[in-house]
This record gives C-alpha cells, sequence and structure tokens, in this order.
C-alpha cells in the first residue's frame, strides 16, 4: 500500500485561488506553498510574495534588515 497522503490534482476556482493568494501576500513568513495555481496573475504574485520574503530572510541573515 502507498503512503497515505492524497496528491491528485484538483480545480480550485479562480475566486478561491484570488483569496489564498492575497492571504500569501499578507504573510511575510511564508517561504514555500505546496499548492499549483492555473491563474497566471495567482503564479505570478504568488512567486513575487514569496521572493520578497526570501529577500527579507536574506537580509536579516546578512545584519541588513531595516526592520530589526
Amino acid at each position: 500500500m502507498g503512503p497515505p497522503w492524497n496528491f491528485r490534482q484538483s480545480v480550485l476556482g479562480n475566486q478561491i485561488e484570488m483569496d489564498m493568494m492575497m492571504a500569501i501576500e499578507e504573510n511575510e513568513s511564508l517561504l514555500r506553498v505546496g499548492i499549483s495555481f492555473a491563474s497566471m496573475e495567482a503564479r505570478h504574485r504568488v512567486s513575487e510574495a514569496l521572493e520578497r520574503n526570501y529577500e527579507r530572510v536574506r537580509l536579516r541573515r546578512l545584519g541588513k534588515d531595516p526592520n530589526v
């Protein structure tokens, strides 16, 4: 028997993707998201938000974080 996880893809719908995208943009600590978005806008904006979060971690590690 295989692992208990369910890796099947499902379509969430545009409004749910937009809601999730907005929640991810508001969260400054997320570095990874295990969701594939169908909407190009959601994919792009989530990618940008995660890049900002990675950059924030990088600057903090280098001691250059202006928000410390």
